[in-house]
């Protein structure tokens, strides 16, 4: 084993880590290493598990709604149009904890839907609208 490699194994800390060595191995290590700082950052978590690595799995359907209120705007969705129902997975690295949401959230087409927990967080506190979570017991 070279000396990169043993240092690449160093850095695989995480499952973030992991990745994006492999998609970039053979770059430069001073590369590879803002890479995984920059990627880890994004799915760091700042309100719920503060400072925790937090993947988040969504899981999104289009579905045809009986007069629903969007989740995000309270507008009303009328019967026989399209919305998205939106719930998901956190699995939290760092204390291997894993959650789903405790109720599926309702968007409108053409809403963005949360993909990083930093933006789940940011839906909960800059729009107000509670999300709650539940542990999965394994």
């Amino acid at each position: 084993m070279t000396e990169y490699d043993e240092i690449l194994k160093d850095m695989c800390t995480s499952p973030i880590a992991r990745q994006v060595i492999e998609d970039n191995y053979g770059k430069p290590l001073e590369d590879i290493y803002y890479k995984i700082q920059y990627e880890e950052l994004k799915h760091t978590s700042t309100i719920w598990f503060p400072g925790d690595i937090v993947l988040l799995y969504p899981n999104i359907k289009e579905l045809k709604a009986n007069k629903i209120h969007s989740s995000v705007s309270d507008s009303l969705i009328y019967k026989g149009s399209y919305y998205i129902n939106y719930s998901g997975l956190l699995i939290d690295y760092t204390t291997k904890s894993k959650y789903v949401l405790g109720k599926p959230l309702k968007f409108e087409l053409g809403d963005i839907t949360p993909y990083t927990i930093g933006e789940l967080e940011a839906l909960e506190y800059n729009k107000g609208i509670d999300i709650s979570l539940k542990k999965i017991k394994r």
